[in-house]
């Protein structure tokens, strides 16, 4: 018992003597002020750190920049368009300029192709190319016009001097911008076939991507 004691009396005054020890240095350290707080050496560790933090955010920014670039590059490689529609019916010749709906969806890859409007909208902006194809024949002619925004781009038609049956086509490559339409119209007082055999066709599909 003697000895617990003893060690007791002997921990409290360790105690009591670190305490002051702690609150010499922590009077010395006021005392020293600020050079005590920033040694040359601490401050330039203090420096370095702070360089250090910079490049770090750099760094950070630089490659978030990557990663917005790559997603980029994987969403252009995940974007495919492609479509092929084919006329369901003979149509023509009416007293206006229609457009031409085509009706039977055989490929709509990226479902850019409206088979109710028979207009085609740009999901991305690129390079697309297009082209058309029709049937035609007996006393009526055929003129088929893409246009892209309410402007024609490229025509193809048939004059026809006899009863027989005539196909015609034509395709164009076009810029667009995310948005654009294009679609065909048949000019008035002409006409085209359609029908089964899927002889009168818009496809396009796209070539590169901006």
């Amino acid at each position: 018992f003697m000895n617990l004691a003893a060690c007791v009396v002997l921990l409290q005054y360790c105690g009591l003597t670190l305490a002051e020890n702690a609150l010499q240095t922590a009077d010395t350290g006021k005392a020293a002020g600020k050079e005590l707080l920033c040694s040359p050496d601490l401050c330039e560790l203090q420096r370095q750190l702070s360089i250090m933090k910079d490049n770090l955010g750099t760094l950070q920014s630089q490659l978030n920049d990557t990663k917005n670039q790559l997603e980029k590059l994987r969403s252009r490689e995940r974007t495919k368009v492609a479509f092929s529609a084919a006329l369901d019916r003979n149509t023509g010749p009416d007293a206006g300029d229609n457009i031409l709906v085509y009706r039977t969806v055989i490929t709509n890859i990226g479902n850019a192709y409206n088979n109710n409007t028979g207009i085609f909208t740009a999901p991305v902006a690129g390079v697309y190319f297009f082209t058309l194809f029709f049937r035609a024949g007996q006393e009526n002619t055929s003129t088929l016009m893409l246009f892209k925004n309410n402007m024609a781009v490229v025509t193809t038609g048939d004059y026809s001097v006899a009863n027989g049956a005539d196909d015609g086509g034509n395709g164009v490559t076009l810029q667009l911008q995310q948005g654009d339409q294009v679609y065909v119209f048949l000019a008035a007082a002409t006409h085209v076939w359609g029908g089964g055999n899927r002889y009168t066709t818009f496809s396009g599909f796209l070539l590169s991507q901006e």
